[in-house]
């Protein structure tokens, strides 16, 4: 079989080969295209009847379940009782000035809610949603601890303008326990909401009714210092959050947001409009025990409640803290520079106060070369001499003939050193 024949087999062969594999990729597609065609018809009928037993089961609640809705006002309270088949809705509208510092407080109390049936409570307002149980369940170093009562407060921003407009918010009680359930539900204002520099504040806090307020720079303020003190030694958290909704005001979720730190009883927090540009929330939360301040597992109180007093202080911004260091550390250089000034002149005039005369008598004196003044060579001997009597006196264990004296210069005139002027001819020898 020559060569050309091989090529055609094997060209033959390849073609054949190519269709099956392109016909068993064919069927595989439709298959697959069949199976999610009826996966598509089997998911329909699925939701389908899903949806309909839902519409059903919605029809069912409807009817088992009563709801009455009350038109409620602000500082009064409803003590109602309600079940599994009857739920209470209040609607609160007010009008306020948002620049009047307002804020509200929703406080809920039942002594007979179970933990196995609780009472649930939902406050839904514009931006933010509050939902908690009662009896409120909070996590201990030994346990659970329950309280029976429970006060959470309605997260309001503030607006740059005045501008007074309609509030509303719905507050829905509900519970699943097929027995009657009596509870006492209100909504009352918080005085002092909105704090300023250099005011005190007091709070009482627990576990359960954690309180917050909110701050707003003024404008020539960059820094504050938070102050915190306590009478009594329980623990508890402060966090700084910023000024939007919603704010974590519970144990549990405190950390997600801003910062935070425990305290016993005193703290201070630097806070910078840097960080928070637009103000903050200052939030206080009692913890149910101690373990998170103390380390240490104690069996807590039933109702622990806590005295918190807090005031904010203006501080020292960082370009104010450099100039005062700037300027602490120019008075020393000042100084220090003045010093040396000083030191150099005075090291510059310090010149023996005998020879003064007699240099200033040598340098009006016409030059003369060869001549010696004998006054001058009387005068220098003199204080010569002095100066040898002073170095005897002061050094008694030294003889004096230990000491050059230099006699010769009273007689020799030709001692160089006593001439006004030097010259060359001078340094020679002269026999």
């Amino acid at each position: 079989m020559d060569n050309a024949t091989k090529i055609k087999l094997l060209s033959i062969i390849a073609l054949i080969t190519i269709l099956l594999v392109t016909y068993l990729a064919a069927l595989h597609i439709d298959s697959l295209a069949k199976a999610r065609y009826v996966f598509k018809r089997n998911s329909r009928s699925v939701v389908g009847k899903d949806l309909s037993y839902n519409s059903n089961l919605v029809s069912r609640y409807k009817q088992k379940v009563r709801t009455e809705v009350i038109d409620a006002k602000v500082n009064q309270k409803y003590s109602l009782t309600i079940n599994s088949t009857y739920e209470y809705i209040f609607q609160y509208s007010y009008k306020k000035n948002l620049l009047e510092n307002q804020a509200l407080s929703v406080q809920i109390f039942s002594q007979l809610a179970s933990r196995e049936d609780p009472i649930l409570v939902v406050v839904r307002q514009q931006k933010a949603v509050l939902s908690w149980q009662l009896p409120l369940l909070l996590e201990t170093s030994n346990g659970w601890q329950e309280y029976s009562s429970v006060s959470r407060q309605l997260c309001t921003e503030p607006l740059d303008r005045n501008v007074s407009v309609e509030h509303e918010f719905f507050l829905d009680v509900s519970t699943s326990d097929t027995e009657n359930l009596s509870f006492v539900a209100s909504v009352s204002p918080i005085a002092d909401f909105v704090v300023g520099l250099n005011e005190n504040h007091t709070v009482a806090l627990t576990a359960s009714e954690p309180k917050y307020y909110r701050f707003r720079f003024p404008e020539d303020i960059e820094n504050v210092l938070l102050t915190v003190m306590s009478d009594d030694n329980y623990c508890m958290s402060v966090s700084v959050q910023n000024l939007s909704c919603p704010v974590f005001d519970m144990d549990r979720d405190l950390k997600y947001g801003g910062i935070w730190q425990t305290v016993m009883s005193k703290t201070g927090m630097t806070i910078s409009r840097e960080r928070f540009p637009f103000g903050f929330f200052l939030v206080f939360v009692a913890k149910a025990d101690d373990y998170e301040c103390t380390g240490e597992r104690n069996s807590p109180p039933s109702l622990r409640q806590k005295t918190v007093h807090f005031v904010i202080h203006e501080k020292v911004s960082y370009r104010d803290f450099m100039a005062a260091v700037m300027g602490v550390l120019g008075i020393f250089a000042l100084f220090y520079v003045g010093a040396f000034v000083a030191f150099c002149f005075r090291r510059g005039n310090t010149a023996p106060d005998v020879l003064e005369p007699i240099l200033l008598e040598a340098q009006n004196r016409p030059s003369d070369y060869g001549s010696i003044s004998t006054p001058l060579i009387g005068r220098a001997a003199t204080i010569r001499n002095s100066e040898s009597e002073n170095l005897s006196r002061s050094s008694s264990s030294q003889d004096i003939t230990d000491i050059d004296l230099m006699p010769d210069a009273y007689s020799d005139k030709n001692v160089v050193r006593t001439k006004t002027f030097l010259f060359l001819a001078d340094l020679s020898h002269k026999g």
